[in-house]
């Protein structure tokens, strides 16, 4: 499975006063250089998302994407929680899952997904600074496309229907995702 380096907020980085996520800022910085060898500073991180899997999941994990630009050294691989890694352009990365060249899961696909509509790391961080991170609480549907990942403003989140009549979904089908985004008020 490829991922972006990561991990648990451990309790030597819940300092008192701090929120959950500037906690989760901090194993950020510690994970990546646990993970990869690369030092980021927590003032360069820019709160991205915030992922909640489906209640159905066997293990729940509470999850913070944050984005930086990547630091100057050598990555490290320690054959033990990293046993390979690669720089891909947003673009490659996506077009190596549908091929089926690598496995990631819908919140990697997702922040790919929306970082590829940027043309730069500094434009992408603007606009994430000016919008603010987004929140997934992801529940799980069987469409007539194949498994889809729903979230808050789709049809079928909650399984209420009619609250929405939109789209915010990522249809995952044994080759190439579609994600679907549309909100129809009525």
């Amino acid at each position: 499975m490829w991922v972006f380096p990561g991990g648990k907020v451990d309790e030597e980085d819940r300092i008192k006063g701090l929120t959950d996520d500037d906690s989760a800022k901090t194993a950020a910085c510690r994970e990546c250089l646990e993970e990869s060898g690369l030092a980021i500073a927590e003032k360069d991180l820019t709160y991205y998302s915030h992922w909640l899997p489906p209640i159905e999941a066997p293990k729940r994990f509470s999850t913070w994407f944050f984005i930086t630009k990547a630091p100057e050294g050598t990555i490290t691989v320690d054959d033990g929680e990293i046993t390979d890694y690669a720089w891909w352009t947003t673009k490659e990365a996506l077009e190596r899952a549908h091929s089926n060249f690598i496995e990631i899961l819908p919140p990697t696909w997702m922040t790919l997904f929306d970082l590829s509509q940027f043309k730069s790391v500094d434009e992408a961080i603007e606009s994430v600074s000016s919008r603010g991170p987004r929140a997934y609480a992801t529940q799980m549907i069987k469409t007539d496309e194949g498994l889809a990942a729903v979230w808050e403003g789709d049809r079928n989140y909650n399984s209420r229907s009619g609250e929405s009549l939109g789209f915010h979904r990522l249809i995952m089908t044994e080759s190439v995702w579609k994600f679907q985004l549309s909100f129809n008020h009525t």
